[in-house]
C-alpha cells in the first residue's frame, strides 16, 4: 500500500502520543468519517482504516460543507469519530462541532484532528473548540489506529508535538481552555448561554439570575455576535457540543 505508507511516516517509540484515558465500552466496528482537502491523505487513511477489522469508513468529505451534507442527508448512522484537518474546515472548529452535533444528535460527536499545524495558539484553539485528539499528520499507521479507538472509546489523545503544547501553555498560564469553552463571553454571558443550551426561554433564565427579559435578550443579542451564530439553535449546539448546558430546564 504505497498511497499509505506515503500518508503516515513512521514516529521513533519514544515519541508515541499521549493518551489521557483509556477507551471503555468501544462499538465492536468503529465508524470513521474522514474530512480533508486532500485527496492522497484520505487514500491513506481509508486504506489504514479498512485494513483494520474493528473499523469501517462512513464517509468522506473535502470541505466541511460537504460533511455537513451527508450528517444532514446521506448517513443513516452517524459516524463514532470524525477525523479531521483544520484546513478543510471553512468555519470556526467549535461551529462546526455545534453543527454535526445537531444534526447527529443525540449520538455524541467527537473528532479527532489530524494536521501539519502544531503551533501552541493552534492547538490550544482546537483543544477550546471541543475536539478530542490531535495527532500530527508524521502519525504511523499504529498510531492513528489506537487514537482512533481512544477517542470512540470517550478518552483523548495527543500527538507529541499538541502534547508539548498543552504542557507548556498550562505551565505558562496556569490553565488550558481559559475562562470556560468560550473564553470571549463575560461570566453572566456564561451563565445565560448555559441556562439557553438548557432550553430555557428568556423568561425563565430572567428569574433564575435575577434579571429582567430586556437585560436576558441584551445578553442573548451579545452572546450571537461574540458566538458569530444566528439564532438560539445555533448557539445551543455549540454551547452543547462544549459540554454546556447538562442538565434540564427545570
Amino acid at each position: 500500500m504505497a498511497h499509505e505508507n506515503a500518508a503516515f511516516s513512521g514516529l521513533h517509540r519514544r515519541n508515541r502520543p499521549a493518551v489521557l484515558a483509556v477507551p471503555h465500552g468501544a462499538r465492536s466496528v468503529i465508524s470513521v468519517f474522514l474530512l480533508d482537502d486532500h485527496a492522497l491523505f484520505r487514500a491513506g487513511v481509508r486504506a489504514a482504516v479498512e485494513g483494520s477489522p474493528d473499523m469501517r469508513i462512513a464517509g468522506e468529505a473535502a470541505t466541511e460543507r460537504e460533511a455537513l451534507d451527508a450528517f444532514r442527508f446521506g448517513l443513516r448512522q452517524g459516524p463514532d469519530v470524525i477525523l479531521t484537518d483544520p484546513a478543510a474546515v471553512g468555519i470556526p472548529m467549535a461551529e462546526f462541532i455545534g453543527r454535526a452535533a445537531e444534526l447527529l444528535a443525540p449520538r455524541p460527536v467527537r473528532v479527532l484532528i489530524v494536521s501539519t499545524a502544531d503551533s501552541e495558539a493552534e492547538v490550544v484553539k482546537a483543544v477550546r473548540s471541543g475536539v478530542h485528539g490531535v495527532l500530527g499528520k508524521s502519525a504511523d499507521r499504529d498510531e492513528l489506529m489506537r487514537a482512533i479507538r481512544t477517542v470512540t472509546g470517550g478518552g483523548a489523545v495527543f500527538g507529541p508535538a499538541a502534547a508539548e503544547c498543552l504542557r507548556h501553555c498550562f505551565t505558562t498560564t496556569g490553565d488550558i481552555r481559559g475562562p470556560g469553552a468560550f473564553p470571549e463571553l463575560t461570566p453572566r454571558e456564561h451563565e445565560v448561554l448555559d441556562l439557553l443550551a438548557r432550553g430555557c426561554p428568556n423568561r425563565d433564565i430572567a428569574r433564575r439570575l435575577f434579571l429582567s427579559e430586556k437585560t436576558v435578550r441584551n445578553h442573548v443579542s451579545h452572546i450571537f455576535a461574540k458566538l458569530d451564530v444566528k439564532d438560539r439553535s445555533a448557539a445551543t449546539a455549540r454551547a452543547r457540543a462544549a459540554g454546556m448546558g447538562a442538565g434540564s430546564p427545570g
